[in-house]
């Protein structure tokens, strides 16, 4: 695990957060309406879900929209 911080001092995680997929080299999924506990999360201000896709392309990754719902 790699912590970093923003200003030097004692690092505090920016979200509890889980991953849902992470296939190797290809994409990594993960929400912060569960907690890393595997429970239901009151996230503030919204839950979320992001996908990270990377493509074959020149840039190493490659951000894409996916509509919820």
């Amino acid at each position: 695990m790699t912590r970093l911080s923003d200003d030097g001092a004692v690092f505090v995680p920016h979200m509890d957060a889980c991953f849902l997929a992470v296939d190797e080299l290809e994409r990594i999924v993960f929400t912060n309406a569960i907690t890393s506990a595997w429970r239901p999360a009151n996230p503030d201000p919204v839950a979320m879900t992001a996908t990270i896709s990377a493509t074959g392309r020149r840039s190493p990754t490659r951000p894409t929209r996916s509509p919820s719902g």
